[in-house]
Parts: C-alpha cells; sequence; structure tokens
C-alpha cells in the first residue's frame, strides 16, 4: 500500500493535469488508507458521502494506473460510481446522501442475515444538512450496526454555517478535555489487546459526557469515538478497528485539515476546493465569469432597492456573492448545504417584505423543486433564483450535469424563466425581475461573460434558429451554413408566440438548440420541426466541446441534419 504521503505526491501530481478536487482529497488521505487496511474494500460496502475526498480511495481500489485519465473524457470518474469499481458502494455527487443511502445498506445486510460491514465517510457540513439528520433520526430504528466516519475539516466549500459547527467546534477545542485525553491517549495507544482499547474508549466517552455534554450522538444510537487525530494514521486505523468490533453502531469523529500536505491548498482551501489545472501552486487566471457578472449587477440591484437580499447554500464564492456579502453583510445569507431549506427561506424572506435573490448551481436546485413550487410559487412570492451552471456538462459528470433545471421548472405555473445571452443582458433580465415581481428562474452557464453578443441573420433565411442565450454564437455558425435568422430565446417561459407564429406563417423551419435535456426544454414549448438538445441519458465526464461532439450538438453536425432534413 502507498504511504500517504506517496498517495498526496500521487493526487497532486495528476489534479495540476486534469483539475478537480484538491484539498477535500488531500485532507481524507489518512481515512482513505485506514479503511482499506481495517475494511474490505470489495465486499464491505464504503459510502462516501460527496465524493470530494475521495480520490485517495481510487488509487488505493485497483484505480492508481488509470488515476491520470481523472474527469477525462472516458477516463475515471471525479465521484465514487459503482459502474467503475465495485470499492464504490454509491453514486456521490451531492451532500448529504450517504447517511441514507448506507442506513438502507445496513438494513438489507440485517434482512439477509448478512455480515458485511457498511461504512458512511460524511463531512461535517454534510451532517448539517437536511438529509442527514432524518437519517440520524431513523438509524437506531433502521440497523443495530452502522458506522459512520465523521471527516471534520471544519471547511465546507465555504465556512460551514450554524449550530452544529459551534458544537463540533466546542467538541474539539475543550481545554480540559483534552488535558485529559492527551493522558489517556498515551496510555491508551499503548494497549494492543483489542478488549483494553474498548474499555480505553469508553472511559474516553465518559469523560466527554462529564466535560462537555457531548452525548449528542449517543441519542440517535450511536456510540460516539473521538475526536481523532485524522492525519495520524495508526489513531484512525486503532479508531476504525475498534468501531468495526464493537456491535453497535458507532460514529468515529475524525478531525483533519483540508488541503492537508499541500501548502498552498493548506492556506487557501477555498480555492483549491473545485480547481482547474494549476502551475506553481497557483490556478490558471481566467476572464471574469457569469458568476461574477450575477453579483455584480445583484449589488447594482442592492444599492438601488433596500429590499434586496442575497441567499446562497454554501456556496458564496462559487456563485460570485462574496462581494455582496463584503458590502451588504445583513443582508447575506448562508444557509449551509441546504437547498431546501435556501428557498423555504427565501420564500419566508419575500413574505416578509424583503425581496430575495437566490445564488444556486442547476444541479442542486435539483433537491428544491418542491419548495419552490410548494413554497414560492403558489404564493407568487417576488423571489429570483439566480441558477448557476445552467446547462453546464463537463469534467464532474453524471452526478453535476446542470441540464435539467428548465425542463423541472418549466411545468410550474407562476414561474418565469428567462436566460441572458451577455453581461449587459443578465443585468437588464434582473432589473425586470425585480420591477415585475413573482417568481423569476435566471439561467446562465458557467465560464467567460461577454459583454455584449449579438444574435444575427443569414441569407437565403429559410430556417429560423432558436437557442438558449448561452449558444448564440454556436446558432450564428449553424445559421450562417443552412441560412436563417437566429432567436436568442431571453425568455424561456413564456415564449415569443407572436415571432414564433410570424416565422411559421413565413414557411421558415423552427429549429431548436438548447444547452439541457431535449426533453421538457425549449424545443418542446416552441413545438420545433427539428429539436437539438441532450438526449435521455446521464452524460458523462469529459470536456465540454468533447460531449457536444459526441452527441452531434457542435455547430458542423447540428448543420448537417438540417440540411439532411432539406
Amino acid at each position: 500500500m502507498k504511504t500517504p504521503s506517496e498517495i498526496r505526491s500521487r493526487i497532486v501530481e495528476v489534479v495540476g493535469k486534469t483539475g478537480g478536487h484538491l484539498a477535500s482529497s488531500l485532507g481524507a488521505v489518512e481515512i482513505a488508507c485506514a479503511l482499506a487496511k481495517v475494511f474490505d474494500p470489495a465486499r464491505d460496502r464504503i459510502v462516501w458521502d460527496v465524493g470530494h475526498q475521495s480520490y485517495a480511495w481510487k488509487i488505493l481500489t485497483g484505480r492508481d494506473d488509470r488515476f491520470d485519465t481523472l474527469r477525462q473524457f472516458g477516463g475515471i470518474s471525479g465521484f465514487p460510481n459503482p459502474n467503475e469499481s465495485p470499492a464504490d458502494a454509491a453514486v456521490a455527487g451531492h451532500a448529504g446522501m450517504a447517511l441514507s443511502v448506507a442506513l438502507g445498506m445496513a438494513a438489507a445486510r440485517d434482512r439477509k442475515g448478512t455480515d458485511e460491514h457498511v461504512v458512511a465517510v460524511v463531512g461535517d457540513a454534510s451532517m448539517a444538512n437536511g438529509v442527514s439528520f432524518e437519517a440520524l433520526n431513523n438509524c437506531a430504528h433502521a440497523t443495530g450496526k452502522l458506522i459512520v466516519v465523521l471527516n471534520d475539516n471544519e471547511m465546507s466549500i465555504s465556512k460551514p454555517i450554524g449550530s452544529f459547527a459551534r458544537f463540533l467546534g466546542r467538541l474539539i477545542t475543550g481545554v480540559r478535555y483534552n488535558r485529559v485525553k492527551k493522558a489517556a491517549e498515551r496510555a491508551g495507544h499503548g494497549l494492543k489487546l483489542t478488549f483494553l482499547r474498548n474499555i480505553y474508549h469508553e472511559v474516553e466517552s465518559r469523560i466527554k459526557g462529564l466535560f462537555l455534554g457531548s452525548r449528542y450522538f449517543e441519542q440517535f444510537g450511536l456510540r460516539y469515538i473521538g475526536p481523532v487525530d485524522g492525519h495520524d494514521l495508526e489513531a484512525v486505523t486503532d479508531a476504525l478497528t475498534v468501531a468495526k468490533e464493537d456491535k453497535r453502531s458507532v460514529i468515529v469523529h475524525v478531525v483533519t485539515k483540508k488541503g492537508y500536505g499541500y501548502r498552498p491548498a493548506e492556506m487557501e482551501p477555498t480555492k483549491f476546493h473545485g480547481i482547474g489545472a494549476f502551475a506553481s501552486g497557483q490556478p490558471v487566471p481566467g476572464r471574469p465569469s457569469w458568476s461574477q457578472a450575477f453579483g455584480d449587477a445583484v449589488c447594482k440591484l442592492a444599492r438601488k432597492d433596500s429590499r434586496v437580499v442575497a441567499l446562497t447554500a454554501a456556496m458564496k464564492d462559487g456563485t460570485g456573492l462574496s462581494r455582496f456579502a463584503d458590502e451588504c453583510p445583513g443582508r447575506f445569507f448562508d444557509v449551509g448545504i441546504a437547498e431546501e431549506h435556501l428557498i423555504g427561506f427565501a420564500a419566508g424572506l419575500a413574505a416578509g417584505g424583503l425581496r430575495p435573490v437566490v445564488a444556486v448551481y442547476s444541479t442542486f436546485l435539483q433537491r428544491a423543486v418542491d419548495q419552490v413550487m410548494h413554497d414560492l410559487a403558489i404564493s407568487n412570492l417576488p423571489v429570483i433564483i439566480g441558477v448557476d451552471r445552467a446547462g453546464v456538462v463537463g469534467a464532474d459528470g453524471v452526478t453535476h450535469q446542470g441540464l435539467y433545471d428548465l425542463a423541472m421548472l418549466r411545468s410550474i405555473p407562476n414561474v418565469r424563466i428567462v436566460q441572458p445571452k451577455d453581461a449587459e443582458d443578465l443585468e437588464a433580465l434582473l432589473s425586470e425581475a425585480l420591477e415585475r415581481g413573482g417568481v423569476t428562474v435566471v439561467r446562465y452557464p458557467r465560464g467567460t461573460c461577454a459583454a455584449q453578443v449579438e444574435a444575427r441573420s443569414f441569407e437565403p433565411g429559410k430556417v429560423a434558429v432558436w437557442c438558449t442565450a448561452d449558444w448564440v454564437e454556436k446558432a450564428n455558425r449553424v445559421a450562417e451554413k443552412v441560412g436563417g435568422e437566429v432567436v436568442a430565446a431571453r425568455s424561456l417561459k413564456p415564449v415569443d408566440e407572436a415571432l414564433l407564429e410570424s416565422q411559421r406563417a413565413a414557411g421558415k423551419l423552427v429549429v431548436s438548440i438548447e444547452n439541457a435535456a431535449v426533453i421538457g426544454g425549449l424545443g418542446d414549448a416552441i413545438k420545433a420541426d427539428i429539436k437539438f438538445g441532450w438526449p435521455d441519458e446521464f452524460i458523462p465526464h469529459g470536456k465540454p466541446e468533447e460531449l457536444e461532439q459526441a452527441y452531434g450538438l457542435d455547430a458542423n453536425s447540428i448543420a448537417e441534419r438540417i440540411l439532411a432534413h432539406g
């Protein structure tokens, strides 16, 4: 088995070339090593929550020789996936899923009468997710034996928010407890017999209850072990061994440092959370993004209207709201990894007379579609939802392709959906939404945001090419090849019925090109003669241009199909 140092070097080497989730995986190396040592990856079920922290696990479970293909088209995924390896017990792309899935696996094991171990590896920010609390509440009733590894790195993508984070901080930093703990560890870790180690950890648990009142997890039927130094491989291995041999359900609290072992990532863990290829410890510089343009536009709205507040779910930096948080700290809310609560909270703010602007990634908004319908749309509350990374496919793969928000939201009454073509249009659409009221969804992609982009027309003009506005430049190239006009659909719901009717009356072939799932999207809305969009299947990981070409969504392939239609 590779040493933790060797694994870290391998991760830094590969992620420096491919990009990926660096800081989280560096912090979880000893956890992965201890899991591979104590458990049987082929038989025991190890469920990683999110999977940002699983690179070492991939290296240790037979994928080191392919690790250079990380997140590349045709290569290994950046997240756990059972189709890739039997060591990956479940798909893990969204936070908060591990406890529920692992609990189901443990209950199934009990029902079958087999004896494999089930382990859920959960981050501290994920543990505060509502789904995790639901699973904790069900734990004692569903199974008598589940192991939970709580990876406490004191960092979600943004700093953890809420009472639970403060609870963990108090648990780790209790002065009186730690003085006793250090003395106990010196004696306890020297005890090699299992029953003596169990006695040590039982005494340790009682000390915590005495000094810190930390019987929190015991109320859910989980024996608590920790805090354990997550970068002391022997200590983590020892704790997991005790958890494995205990007949009860156990939670092992492991304290780690995000980015551990790579100084740039330790110093700036947020920057090195999800990162592109880098050199000399610094990210490759880029131009202003759609997220930054959105954040700047929201700041302008807030300066003009004191009712404007901004919200996000542990993604302040990723969604471009850092500047807003600095300028308007009393009007900014980060609710942690809790998208359902995010939308419900926004509903309450709107009902209280404020004008909430929510920023959330498309792939994470999926979790809160019920709240959009129930809490916002039925009451027609004035909330703007900025859907970041909308229409995005890329190296993060099936769990992170932002293709489904349009289809999911189009069917909900009282929801208007718009998509800007450039920075100027983004600012205008946000201002219009604020003035109009009601629920407005503003979709925008990842990547560079141009100041201005124009839809164009080309002779002989026999084709009307409607597109989601992020693909205007592609639609222009298509229209130039086939002869026609481009319509950048800045309003995706409702669509411009008058323009559509006039084009049909003129005998034009109506084509839709959308950076979204083709089922339920723009093409369906305008009843296009030919529809181009992402097909009814989960799209794998790869570079956007590779995936577009593979699925016939590059400009040349689209033009060829239109011309073949006649």
